[in-house]
């Protein structure tokens, strides 16, 4: 009856054990494909599987309509998607939010965004969440460290006060943004679309910045192109 207790006891401690165990890194390929047949560099970092590449698509993936280089202004915003090509193509693509979150009409004011939402990613990929960006930046030491190690090659950057050269592997690419002046900061800031909305006006960003060593959540007019960064599901 004890050695019957007993097994009963491990197997007991063996099931939660295994059930608090942190999943395995997730596989992560070399690179994947869009449904435009880009091509884009993968990198495992922790237990996330990244795109060290900006999106590049021009179409949506489910046949939405796009329009390309708006005009518009903060008063007068333009949330149909749309997509900007920066001056150096390998900043890759400018999107504003309904673009990156492949939505049309009305679907950037009320519908929530959701964990794994794919937007324009790749299939079996999607838009990080802001919890997500969290993770990357946990994973790197934490977020008052985590720009300078996620920054790309230094020579993209503009006077950067800091790059970590030790690690440039989710190669963060500073295409600046679109806004009603026109593109901006270019060189100097990489601002990376997440899925968790603020409001009908704003969602959240992953921001990294040349002047600064943190990475951080900043929040930014759903109106605005910025880059996109996938994340394996």
């Amino acid at each position: 009856m004890r050695r019957v207790f007993t097994v009963l006891l491990l197997a007991v401690i063996s099931f939660t054990l295994y059930a608090q165990t942190p999943a395995l890194p997730k596989d992560c390929d070399s690179e994947v494909r869009d449904h435009q047949g880009n091509s884009y560099r993968t990198v495992l970092i922790g237990q996330q599987c990244w795109m060290a590449e900006n999106m590049r698509c021009t179409t949506s993936p489910t046949g939405k309509s796009w329009r390309h280089s708006p005009s518009y202004t903060i008063y007068n915003p333009e949330f149909d998607s749309y997509y900007v090509i920066p001056q150096n193509p390998q900043y890759g693509i400018l999107y504003n939010w309904s673009a990156a979150m492949d939505f049309s009409g009305n679907d950037w004011f009320d519908r929530p965004a959701l964990h794994n939402h794919r937007g324009i990613c790749p299939v079996g990929w999607h838009l990080p969440t802001t919890q997500e960006w969290s993770t990357l930046w946990e994973t790197l030491g934490g977020n008052e460290v985590a720009g300078a190690k996620m920054k790309g090659a230094k020579n993209l950057w503009k006077d950067p006060s800091s790059v970590s050269e030790s690690s440039n592997t989710f190669n963060a690419l500073p295409a600046g943004q679109f806004t009603e002046e026109g593109q901006k900061d270019v060189g100097k800031t990489g601002l990376f679309w997440s899925s968790s909305a603020l409001d009908e006006l704003f969602a959240w960003q992953c921001g990294v910045f040349n002047h600064k060593s943190d990475s951080y959540s900043c929040m930014e007019y759903k109106c605005y192109g910025c880059s996109v960064r996938c994340l394996k599901d």
